[in-house]
């Protein structure tokens, strides 16, 4: 049960959406004026703490302090553009009371898990302690109800904690910055000519051969940024948009659960989207990796989407890149059927100071000695009509599918795979060329 203070704002904020049992007391104005004014205030709490995150798309149609209302307010604040948060978002605008309050459960799950998400990322480790670091709990708890509540408070205390209560979080949910345009980077995964997708066979696979079907594809993607027509580097400003990226990391995710890849989720993301300037643009540049600032963060309370089952631990950080193919054909001696398998992520990790050895359990205490992060950079990508291209078979070319061959960024299968990947396998530095991406 939440506390006083916050079932206070619950029930004035949302009263549809839970069903709390709020005395007299809990739902008077003046014991509510405590906890920072309603989430479903329209963009007044805002204005006044940081710009609203969504001022520039305007109020709902509908009457102040409405069903509709609370809806264009609250899910304006994690808007993408599309999917489902958007949806609900353009509900709450048209102002239809009886459309809003049908979706009311929907787009609280909706618009609340998002504000989960951004919470988690935008309130970390701004305070130890009091209603920052509380926002920032409430974001990792998963509390859809709670933060669709809660959320446009919080974030208004998390941008003043940064000190930029006057411009917001810009550049994320949506929201439109003179000068800058959204852009969405998609990306495809490919077999060789073929689409990828867990559950088919592919013939002709490896060195071998081999008749082989996915296991998985999931892979990081930081350090983003578009060249432009004067060949100028341009950071994209990505979106906080839960749970496949923050504005610092991205998941992208082929692996739905189906065939061979059933120790994955169904849920699948294929697109990055944030802001860049106003321009043209005809290249892109990114890493798989993963900030080093987040890499070893504990990993129970990382935010998404770095609770993607990826973690090596706190010492080792993320799995960047996880890549697998496995054999459909059964091995000759009875054994594990050949598999091809690459977790690309940093090595050399330590933090010993007794001969008692390394604490997997704790951050390490120098970098790195092989960061494994490579750097691609693509020619000819317009964002507007092109796709970036990951291709599972030019990655394991060399591999021996009539073997278990797997390289856990350690052991006698990495080099050639490291090195279609970008990486040199003995340093852990950027290769100049890699195989696997392309342009579409």
């Amino acid at each position: 049960m939440p506390s006083l203070a916050l079932r206070a704002t619950l029930c004035v904020a949302v009263p549809l959406v839970l069903s709390l049992a709020c005395s007299d007391d809990e739902k008077s104005p003046q014991n509510a004026a405590g906890t920072g004014g309603a989430a479903g205030a329209s963009g007044a709490s805002g204005s006044a703490n940081g710009g609203g995150g969504q001022g520039g798309k305007g109020g709902a149609t509908a009457d102040a302090g409405s069903t509709c209302e609370t809806l264009a307010t609250i899910c304006a604040e994690t808007d993408p553009g599309t999917g489902n948060v958007h949806d609900c978002y353009l509900k709450g605008k048209a102002g239809d009371e009886s459309a809003c309050t049908a979706n009311l459960t929907k787009c609280t799950a909706a618009c609340g898990g998002a504000l989960c998400g951004r919470l988690g990322a935008f309130c970390h480790g701004l305070a130890e302690s009091g209603p920052v670091q509380d926002c920032h709990a409430l974001g990792h708890s998963g509390d859809a109800n709670q933060c669709f509540a809660e959320g446009e408070r919080c974030l208004a205390l998390c941008r003043a904690a940064r000190g930029d209560a006057g411009a917001g979080d810009a550049g994320h949910g949506g929201q439109t910055d003179a000068g800058t345009m959204p852009v969405t980077i998609r990306f495809k995964a490919k077999v060789g000519s073929a689409a990828f997708a867990c559950g088919t066979d592919y013939e002709n696979q490896g060195a071998t051969g081999t008749q082989a079907t996915p296991r998985s594809l999931r892979f990081y993607v930081d350090e983003l940024a578009l060249i432009n027509d004067h060949d100028e580097v341009v950071p994209v400003t990505m979106d906080d948009r839960s749970p496949w990226q923050t504005p610092d990391v991205a998941l992208i995710d082929f692996s739905d659960a189906t065939g061979l890849c059933g120790q994955q989720t169904a849920e699948v993301n294929s697109v990055i989207t944030g802001r860049v300037p106003m321009g043209t643009y005809t290249g892109i540049v990114f890493s798989n990796g993963v900030p080093e600032a987040l890499n070893h963060v504990d990993p129970s309370s990382a935010p998404a989407p770095l609770q993607a089952g990826l973690s090596w631990g706190w010492l080792f950080g993320n799995i960047f890149l996880q890549a697998e193919l496995q054999s459909t054909a059964p091995a000759p001696d009875g054994g594990a059927p050949g598999l091809a398998l690459l977790h690309l992520g940093s090595t050399g990790c330590d933090n010993t100071v007794s001969d008692a050895g390394p604490d997997y359990g704790a951050p390490p205490t120098v970098a790195c000695k092989n960061q494994n992060r490579n750097h691609i950079e693509l020619h000819g990508f317009d964002p507007t009509t092109n796709y970036v291209v990951f291709d599972l078979a030019k990655l394991f070319a060399s591999a021996d599918l009539t073997v278990d061959g797997q390289c856990h960024s350690d052991g006698p299968y990495c080099t050639p795979w490291f090195a279609a990947a970008g990486v040199d396998f003995t340093t852990g530095a950027a290769l100049a060329t890699q195989s696997i991406y392309s342009v579409e």
